[in-house]
Formats: structure tokens, C-alpha cells, sequence
């Protein structure tokens, strides 16, 4: 879409979306990973249209999608996504109660949240571990502290983020050591979940197939290389 001037020219700037090369990239990245797909479509699909986005992606059988908000994850929900929604950033205790009636997956690490979540009704969460990127999520020598509660209400995930997983620094590699590490723990006290997750785009491309449950392309999708991924074959939105 575009606007003109009185001189009939171009005045704004427009994009041109070919959904076709987002689903391409995508069986790109799932040939590699060979586990499934959780798509990252949080910022309204980066910018392209999260709606249009999840319709493309669906041909690949998603197991759900990755959202930052709360508002987010409730656009999806009313636009008939009925997949899995995982919800990154963590929430307010007051948005808890709207997260559980439109059914989306929080990523808790703290004891009251936790807590409030079971007690609002409750549902599968994902337990987040900070294992260096220091955004959100429990320190990874901390994960012991909270064994008491998870045993009472046991994470249907876990997961970390990495950083620099495109820069070749070893911090990717150290951070799968201290989540290798979180996860002995969980087991040690049985509650280890069942689904497990750590990839980005870049970590796709620099190591596969994944060690994990499934994994969880970004920008990738979308046309934008990263790191390692720059010497792989992807195809780009265009900017006219």
C-alpha cells in the first residue's frame, strides 16, 4: 500500500510480503533442527502481519508459536489460532487470570509467580532459566532453590535463551553446559518436564539436528541472516 503526492510520486515507503519465502525458510530450518517448530511471531510478526503470518506458517505443523505479551498471545487466540502460545516475557500476577482463559503457556521462574499462576487455575507453564543472557528467568545455580515448589506444580517446559548463539565465542556452548546442569537438577528431584527448548535461528544453523524438544526460529524466518546462517540459503522480504 502506498500514498501519493500531488505530483502522482511515491511519498511513503510500502512492503512486499511473499509468504511463500517465509514458509520456505521455515522447512529450511526444520530439515535442520529435524524437531518441531516453534515460530517466534512476537511484534505482529515482526512486522509483516502476525495473522497472515500464522496462517503461512501453519502448513508446516507448528507445535504453537512464540509471543512477548500478553496482548499478543490474546490476538492469536481471537484471530482462531488454537495451538500452543507461549508467552516469553513474564507476566504480571494481575494478567494471569486473562492468560489462563485465553489458554496461553507462561514462562514463570520465581516462587510467587509461580504460585499465583496454580492458584489462579493454573494450566501448563514453561520454567525459564537465565543462563547468561541476564533478561529474565532464575540463574541457573539457583534452579535448586525452587525444587519445593516445582514439585507441587511441575513445569510442562523448560528453556533458556542464547545470546550470541551466532557469534563462534564458546558462550553458546557454556551456556548449554549451565542449562545441561539446570536440568540434572530437575531430574535429580524428579521434575525434569517433558519439553525442552534453548535454539534460535542462529543456534539452528550452527549445530544440527537439535538436542532439544523443538525449537524456536526468528528472524531467520522473516529473510534476516544471522551469523552462522549467513552462508545458508534464505530467501528475503523486500523494502521497496
Amino acid at each position: 500500500m502506498t500514498t501519493e503526492s500531488t505530483a502522482g510520486k511515491p511519498t511513503r515507503a510500502w512492503v512486499d510480503v511473499d509468504l511463500g519465502a517465509l514458509v520456505r525458510n521455515g522447512k529450511t530450518l526444520a530439515q535442520l533442527a529435524r524437531v518441531p517448530l516453534l515460530p517466534m511471531v512476537k511484534a505482529d510478526g515482526y512486522g509483516l502481519g502476525v495473522r497472515a503470518v500464522v496462517r503461512a506458517l501453519a502448513v508446516l505443523d507448528p507445535v504453537g508459536f512464540g509471543v512477548a505479551t500478553l496482548a499478543e498471545g490474546v490476538d492469536l487466540r481471537s484471530s482462531g489460532v488454537d495451538r500452543a502460545v507461549l508467552v516469553f516475557t513474564p507476566l504480571l500476577a494481575e494478567d494471569f487470570r486473562a492468560a489462563h482463559e485465553a489458554r496461553l503457556t507462561p514462562a514463570l521462574s520465581d516462587s510467587a509467580s509461580i504460585a499465583a499462576w496454580a492458584a489462579c487455575g493454573g494450566g501448563a507453564w514453561h520454567f525459564a532459566i537465565d543462563t547468561g543472557m541476564h533478561r529474565s528467568g532464575v540463574r541457573w545455580d539457583r534452579v535448586g532453590d525452587l525444587v519445593p515448589l516445582l514439585t507441587q506444580h511441575p513445569p510442562a517446559g523448560a528453556f533458556t535463551h542464547f545470546h550470541s548463539a551466532e557469534v563462534d565465542d564458546a558462550s553458546m556452548a557454556l551456556q548449554e553446559v549451565r542449562f545441561r546442569e539446570s536440568l540434572a537438577v530437575l531430574e535429580a528431584a524428579h521434575v525434569r518436564p517433558p519439553v525442552l527448548h534453548a535454539d534460535n535461528s542462529a543456534a539452528i544453523v550452527r549445530r544440527s539436528p537439535s538436542p532439544w524438544s523443538l525449537v524456536r526460529p526468528g528472524v531467520f524466518l522473516y529473510g534476516v541472516s544471522c551469523g552462522g546462517a549467513a552462508a545458508l540459503e534464505l530467501e528475503h522480504r523486500r523494502v521497496v
